[in-house]
């Protein structure tokens, strides 16, 4: 029994929802970066006694307008990610809608990268908690520009340890099953496509001679021997004398 998306749905279904839902995503990421970074450019900052007034949603707004020149950098470079992201998924999407092992393959390469930098942003995630958990001193001081001192050490020691463990692997599994159907469901297509070849070869075999009939030949150059043509039964031959007798 071949393999199944969620141990009953076709592969090729679970490849299409897992596309879909990621293209959704990442590209309503990217689109809120790129809109990020054009209200950032195109309004100033507002006085700090209207930002009071204002709702906490125009107040975002006004924070996203002072960006700095840093933070505009990688929020270019996260959105061009995003998007390009967002546009391979779009691939995988039609790749297993019309069946292009293209496509699909191209997608995987986005699961396995998008999978690879999930374990290391883990396996950091996890070193700086169980680092900083429990201690106290300078490097637990980390500034901020609008929360002003932060402990982190403080906060990770408020995280419950199976909380944090399972905030880190709970996606990393979820995009290993991705990663598992979309591996799958290309080999089957693999597959297809070398029965296919196989099936095209067999209907269509390579020429072998075969061996002349009696029809073959031309009335002017007949194969058929002639019974009475060897010397033994030609006419005129005399063979033993016929003493009369019928023998039985």
């Amino acid at each position: 029994m071949g393999a199944k998306f969620l141990c009953c749905l076709p592969l090729r279904l679970g490849v299409l929802v897992i596309s879909f839902i990621q293209f959704v995503v990442t590209g309503a990421v990217a689109g809120f970066l790129w809109w990020i970074l054009y209200y950032a450019d195109s309004h100033n900052r507002m006085s700090a006694l209207r930002m009071q007034l204002l709702n906490p949603i125009l107040s975002f707004l006004i924070q996203v307008s002072e960006l700095t020149s840093k933070m505009k950098a990688s929020l270019l470079v996260a959105g061009i990610v995003y998007t390009a992201v967002a546009i391979i998924s779009l691939t995988g999407f039609v790749g297993a809608l019309m069946k292009r092992l293209g496509g699909i393959k191209a997608y995987l390469w986005v699961l396995g990268a998008a999978l690879g930098f999930q374990i290391g942003t883990a396996v950091f995630t996890l070193i700086s908690y169980y680092r900083y958990r429990g201690s106290s001193g300078k490097d637990c001081n980390v500034k901020d520009a609008n929360l002003g001192t932060i402990d982190i050490c403080e906060a990770y020691a408020r995280v419950p340890q199976g909380a944090m463990i399972a905030s880190v692997i709970v996606p990393i599994l979820v995009q290993a099953y991705a990663c598992y159907v979309v591996t799958a469901y290309g080999n089957r297509l693999i597959q297809k496509k070398a029965q296919h070849s196989s099936m095209a070869m067999n209907s269509n075999p390579p020429y072998t001679s075969v061996a002349p009939t009696e029809e073959t030949y031309p009335l002017s150059q007949p194969n058929v021997i002639y019974p009475y043509s060897d010397s033994a039964n030609s006419f005129g031959v005399k063979g033993q004398p016929h003493d009369g007798s019928n023998h039985v």
